[in-house]
């Protein structure tokens, strides 16, 4: 939905991928920010909802307004809305088992999550086709709002891990102060063994969204109404979200680093698979493929996370994972739509396939010595 809009209201390649720079970028600044945040303070369902609802009611105004420009802005602060919902509820999700279930309950949460999106996919593409734009952003908003409800009013405030002494809370704030501290905290994060780990995450993630953010457009102009391109996309997070049930099992019996290997070689396959302009079965194929690549990444990826970091900051470390993956989403659109405009998309499906054939090798080496 949101490339097709942007194409509609006159953005070209590299413009719909800044909507996705502006859309990630302040999810990436602000996730830490509120995984600190709900470890402080606790009553974590407060963020999840609080961050569903905001960013269901931006949903509904994006139409409403009908410049590119303002379709930018509202995108930004949709991105800061989620960054309340998606570290939260990871920590949520990571609370409910112990490391040797962690996999599996972190699985559950992204097939969950996935879910949905098998199904939204396909009714936003109907409507798109069939009543224009208007509809599909009211379908978004209304859905999201819902969750949010849902979430504050079925979750209990108590839920999660207990929230950090505050020993330090009444110390006066100064700019030394604060200076000193976030020069501490930035150095613990580049020493903490977890930090590698989420270099290679924004770097897998560059690779994915420098072409994926197209995909919409590219079956387009192949000749895919919207009806058909949302069907496909419900096909693949359906397949994800399939996927991610049995991965997080599988990231605790069979072991992180061959379910991440695996998960990169499938998604370096699917831009190249997609480069030889598929037919809609071929697509179905390839898809499924790419699923695999999809859900078996995440669980693994934050039961990683998970195993290297205490308990008490679980928050901030799945906020800063979340960073690393939005700091791909923002960077991967903005260079996939230079190439496109300058030379065509299917140089960066090809591109892209490189880029993360490299990225699998980076893994395998990393991998092999920590885990």
């Amino acid at each position: 939905m949101i490339p097709l809009y942007g194409r509609e209201l006159g953005g070209g390649m590299t413009m719909i991928g800044l909507l996705w720079t502006f859309y990630s970028l302040p999810r990436a600044v602000a996730n830490p920010l509120f995984g600190y945040l709900s470890d402080l303070f606790g009553a974590r369902k407060n963020f999840v909802s609080f961050g569903l609802i905001s960013s269901g009611i931006l949903f509904l105004t994006i139409p409403l307004v009908g410049m590119f420009l303002a379709f930018v802005a509202l995108r930004g602060l949709q991105g800061i809305a989620l960054s309340a919902t998606n570290p939260v509820a990871s920590s949520l999700a990571s609370h409910e088992k112990g490391k040797e279930g962690r996999g599996k309950a972190l699985g559950l949460y992204d097939t969950a999550r996935t879910a949905g999106g098998s199904i939204g996919p396909a009714v936003v593409g109907f409507l798109i086709g069939s009543y224009g734009f208007l509809p599909s952003f009211a379908f978004s908003g209304c859905c999201t709002i819902l969750a949010g409800i849902l979430v504050y009013f079925t979750i209990s405030a108590d839920y999660g891990p207990a929230q950090k002494e505050r020993e330090r809370w009444n110390v006066r704030i100064d700019l030394k102060y604060l200076s000193e501290r976030t020069k501490r905290g930035i150095m613990a994060t580049v020493k903490s063994p977890v930090f590698p780990f989420l270099v290679l995450i924004t770097l897998r993630f560059i690779g994915r969204h420098a072409y994926s953010r197209f995909i919409p457009i590219y079956f387009q102009d192949i000749g895919f109404d919207e009806g058909i391109i949302g069907l496909i996309r419900s096909f693949r997070s359906g397949m994800t979200a399939l996927v991610m049930i049995a991965s997080g099992v599988a990231a605790d019996r069979l072991g992180r680093r061959p379910l991440i290997l695996f998960a990169v070689f499938c998604a370096a396959m699917e831009p190249f698979l997609l480069y030889w302009k598929p037919n809609l079965w071929q697509t179905f194929l390839i898809f499924a493929v790419g699923s695999m690549g999809w859900g078996a990444f995440i669980p693994a990826a934050r039961a990683v996370v998970g195993d290297l970091t205490p308990v008490a900051d679980r928050g901030k470390a799945y906020g800063s994972m979340g960073s690393a993956m939005l700091l791909g989403i923002s960077i991967g659109p903005l260079i996939g739509g230079q190439i496109a405009d300058a030379f065509s998309y299917r140089l960066d499906l090809l591109i892209s396939s490189a880029f993360l054939g490299l990225i699998l090798l980076l893994f395998f080496v990393f991998l092999q010595e920590t885990l």
